[in-house]
């Protein structure tokens, strides 16, 4: 628009507001839209579609706004009953192997079989299948009615269930290999002698 036309809009309107009488609301509101139209050229009708169109888009940006707020107030929650829940596993499967290990030292101490039995049945609370079939099939080659045991096939078993704890427990599931394969230590002997061990690290006795 050229100043002319600026000009000439201005004091239509402004003559207009003269002759409008006091208090006259909706008048005024008219002669308000008049001028803005002659400043413009907006048609009335296109004026009221936009101030519609920018009601409702703020309508939206604020409705949007509440929408992301719950998605990130419920994706933290899940996230952080994730984590407690992979915790309680963790200590879960800790206990289970601390259990494991009193058997591999003390295999006829009736309160270190209590605390096992105790660890594998709690398994069942909160382990996934995958976990328990690989703890199953560690209990058959262990149990005492299996009459052909093999080091081998124990250490396989074990290091499958080792894998299927790890990758349940773990944030990011561990990429470990098949291959590998998880033992567990054995204390000597309570009795051993000094000489005992001397002859071991010298080569003269096998542990």
């Amino acid at each position: 628009m050229s100043g002319h036309d600026f000009s000439r809009a201005a004091k239509a309107a402004k003559s207009k507001w003269a002759l409008a009488p006091e208090g006259t609301l909706a008048r005024q509101n008219d002669l308000r839209r008049d001028f803005i139209v002659g400043l413009t050229g907006w048609r009335g009708e296109v004026m009221e579609g936009t101030i519609e169109i920018v009601s409702i888009s703020g309508a939206f940006s604020i409705l949007a706004v509440i929408v992301t707020q719950i998605i990130t107030y419920y994706s933290n929650k899940k996230r952080d009953h994730e984590a407690d829940w992979r915790k309680i596993k963790l200590e879960q499967y800790k206990e289970y192997i601390a259990a494991l290990s009193g058997t591999v030292h003390h295999p006829y101490d009736s309160v270190v079989q209590r605390r096992y039995t105790d660890a594998v049945n709690s398994m069942g609370l909160i382990a996934p299948p995958k976990v328990l079939i690989a703890l199953y099939g560690f209990l058959d080659e262990t149990s005492f009615k299996n009459v052909n045991p093999t080091p081998q096939k124990y250490d396989s078993l074990l290091s499958s269930l080792m894998r299927a704890m790890r990758e349940d427990s773990h944030p990011k599931p561990p990429k470990d290999s098949t291959e590998f394969i998880f033992r567990t230590l054995d204390c000597p002997p309570d009795k051993m002698k000094t000489a005992d061990f001397d002859a071991i690290g010298s080569g003269r006795a096998k542990p």
